[in-house]
C-alpha cells in the first residue's frame, strides 16, 4: 500500500497528489493524509489499490498433485511429509493413512523382462555336462 501511494505522489517541499496536482500535506512523509486523500478524492484509484492488497492476500493454488505425493511417501518412514512448493504438511506420523482420491498406483513387477528359458545346452550348442 505505501508503494502504490508512493507512486502517485510528488514530492516537492510538500506532498502532492499527481492525480489531481493539489497539495495533501506539508510534510513529506504524511502517508495518513495521503491515504486520506485518496479514499475521499479518487476513490478509482482506492479501490484498485485494496483490490491489489487483497490479490496479494488471496492463498496461491499450489500445482502439485499432493495426492500423488501422499500415495508415494505414505508408509515408507516416520518422517511428516511435506509439499515442496506450497510447504503445506500433507501427512504425520500418528495420523491415519488418508484415503487418496483419483486412480490407485499400477503395481510394477520388480523384474518387467521376462528370462529366457533355459537349456542343457551350453553356449555353442553342445549339451552341458
Amino acid at each position: 500500500m505505501y508503494q502504490f501511494l508512493r507512486g502517485r505522489l510528488d514530492y516537492r517541499p510538500m506532498m502532492v497528489c499527481l492525480e489531481c496536482d493539489q497539495q495533501i500535506s506539508p510534510l513529506i512523509d504524511d502517508m495518513q493524509a495521503a491515504y486520506m486523500h485518496f479514499r475521499e478524492n479518487h476513490p478509482r484509484v482506492f479501490a484498485e489499490m485494496f483490490r491489489r492488497i487483497k490479490e496479494a492476500l488471496a492463498p496461491k493454488k499450489c500445482l502439485e498433485d499432493h495426492d500423488r505425493i501422499i500415495r508415494e511417501h505414505v508408509g515408507h518412514g516416520t518422517f511428516k511429509i511435506q509439499c515442496r512448493k506450497c510447504r503445506r504438511i500433507l501427512w504425520k506420523p500418528g495420523d491415519p493413512v488418508p484415503e487418496v482420491h483419483g486412480p490407485s498406483p499400477e503395481v510394477i513387477p520388480a523384474n518387467p523382462v521376462p528370462e529366457p528359458e533355459r537349456s542343457d545346452t551350453g553356449f555353442d550348442g553342445e549339451k552341458a555336462a
